[in-house]
């Protein structure tokens, strides 16, 4: 107990909240229940990280003013091939075609074949894989392009991950049906015209499975990285599909470039969400994806093995740093540590583009502060209706239950007694002594008197001072004289092992009340009993006295202290 007096809490105490913090935070980690407030914080700190658009990257886009000059879409194969040999003749380093192409065009078989040689010429053409099932219901299948195409092109899967709220904050670097076996269009296509001095440079993205955990039928992906879109998110340059067919573009505007072709017009491009932006054609996500890539500035979602120990970590430093358990010294631990989980997910994030879910870490530090709190608000009321020095109910407690115990006996017509007890001289005992030998004797006085009355209902306060009380419901006049004259042999007994330096002796005051009197209160039941005890001091103390009279002669109305 401390000087205000709070109790600071036991390490077996300490060692219960870390253990039922640990189970929580678990819990939390692994169910991801937090994961839409993550995903708030995780949209607040990343939209101030949007990174510069990379020049190299350029978009041709199949625009309203493109379908309106070369017709209605599906347009020939042979105008495809064209364009790919005018980007090849410009010098791009790379063709994502972000056109699905799964079935050959009966009508224009030539047309597949000036395609592929197209593709085949150019060298660096990345053509999409996707994934759908067969029938309703059904296992999926990959939609591959055409054989042909399939055989001089390069492939890489064009899935969208979508978080549970349909916004894409990541994509995965590899996936495929059964088993994460192609690379993304953006990463295939940053691998086809990557410099030797790339070649080197780790993948980066969380790794979810090996190949050996994958389901045969299912879509599985692997490596996944979240996006830092750029600010706006489809701010890179920009031309159009027709302008680029027909050669109204400088070579110098292409040459060195990566280019992602795919449609934007109304009605062929569907919107993806992204974080605190409006939808974003697929396209874009696409030049995003590669942007990330191209500037090594992916982010890299922390493992759950990860998130746990960081966060069991910043849970339970206030539990190993907190020592005393007042409430203003307890909310420096608690508040800093909260603080700082929001500084190293901040930055995690920022500077070295990890991602670690805060959120658990936080709601587990709120429950231990909830936990506490109700600690502190049961020791606060036990204090408020206790004596700090004995740890006996107080006088507020015992008016408390008197008013209780009142009622009841009213009720049922049963017996109610209240002793008073005085210490004989101890004002002598402090003067002579000490008030720390006063002090044991009040706590070897209590000690005693609990040993005496300990029935469940039995309630033994300290009034203040050297006077004390014992509640004692449906018990008789001579069970309270009983038991009055026990605990003075008893308390000789205990004070001659104290070996105190004076004779221990106290004055006892009985009233019982019959039961069935409803005009009884508290105050009545106490000034009998105070009555009752100011006789015994009349009587010249160390003895007991009853409201009732005279006591029977077969109870010692005066015990003597042990020799």
């Amino acid at each position: 107990m401390n000087g205000n007096g709070f109790v600071a809490p036991s390490l077996i105490y300490r060692l219960l909240l870390g253990i039922v913090a640990m189970a929580l935070l678990s819990i939390l980690t692994l169910s991801h229940v937090t994961w839409r407030t993550d995903a708030w914080f995780y949209d607040m700190i990343v939209g101030h990280l949007s990174p510069p658009v990379d020049e190299r990257i350029v978009v041709i886009a199949i625009d309203q003013k493109s379908l309106t000059e070369l017709g209605r879409w599906p347009w020939s194969r042979r105008i495809h091939a064209h364009l790919i040999d005018n980007l090849t003749e410009a010098g791009v380093h790379g063709i994502a075609l972000d056109l699905l192409l799964p079935e050959p065009t009966n009508s224009d078989l030539e047309s597949d074949r000036l395609l592929a040689q197209a593709i085949r010429r150019n060298g660096n053409v990345v053509l999409p894989v996707s994934a759908e099932p067969y029938q309703l219901n059904s296992p999926g299948i990959e939609l591959l392009p055409t054989p042909e195409l399939a055989r001089t092109a390069k492939l890489g899967h064009s899935d969208i991950a979508l978080d549970a709220d349909d916004v894409a904050r990541s994509v995965f670097l590899y996936g495929g049906l059964g088993s994460p076996r192609w690379p993304s269009l953006a990463l295939a296509l940053w691998e086809s015209g990557k410099s030797e001095n790339d070649t080197t440079r780790k993948l980066p993205g969380l790794r979810y499975l090996h190949e050996t955990d994958t389901t045969p039928f299912m879509w599985t992906r692997n490596y996944q990285v979240l996006i830092p879109y750029t600010n706006p998110p489809d701010g890179f340059p920009h031309l159009s599909y027709v302008d680029v067919l027909n050669k109204q573009i400088p070579d110098s505007a292409l040459d060195g470039r990566w280019v992602i072709v795919g449609m934007t017009a109304n009605g062929f491009s569907n919107g993806i969400a992204i974080p605190k932006r409006s939808e974003l054609p697929g396209l874009y996500y696409q030049a995003n994806v590669l942007n990330t890539l191209i500037n090594g500035n992916a982010i890299t979602p922390m493992t759950p093995a990860g998130q746990w120990l960081l966060a069991s970590i910043l849970t339970v430093l206030p539990l190993l740093f907190y020592r005393k358990s007042t409430p203003q010294k307890f909310w420096i631990p608690l508040a800093s540590s909260a603080v700082l989980t929001l500084l190293i997910a901040t930055v995690l994030l920022t500077f070295w583009h990890n991602w670690f879910p805060p959120m658990s870490a936080l709601v587990t530090l709120s429950a231990i502060t909830l936990g506490w709190l109700m600690r502190m608000w049961f020791i606060t009321q036990q204090q408020a209706h206790s004596d700090p020095l004995t740890g006996l109910a107080n006088r507020m407690r015992l008016n408390h239950v008197m008013e209780k115990e009142i009622r009841q006996s009213a009720r049922t017509d049963s017996p109610l007694s209240l002793l008073m007890i005085d210490i004989d001289h101890f004002k002598q005992l402090n003067d002579t002594s000490g008030h720390d030998m006063g002090d044991r004797a009040l706590r070897m006085l209590a000690h005693a008197v609990c040993s005496c009355a300990h029935r469940p209902r039995d309630l033994v306060s300290r009034l203040g001072g050297d006077e004390f009380a014992i509640l004692l419901p449906e018990t008789k006049s001579i069970e309270a004289i009983n038991l009055a004259a026990e605990m003075h042999a008893l308390i000789s007994y205990h004070s001659s092992i104290l070996e105190l330096p004076m004779p221990f002796t106290v004055s006892i005051g009985v009233h019982t009340s019959p039961g069935g009197d409803e005009q009884m209160t508290p105050s009545s039941l106490l000034k009998a009993a105070d009555t009752a005890l100011y006789q015994a001091k009349q009587a010249g103390r160390n003895c007991t006295r009853s409201s009732i009279g005279k006591l029977p002669s077969t109870e010692s109305c005066i015990i003597h202290p042990a020799s």
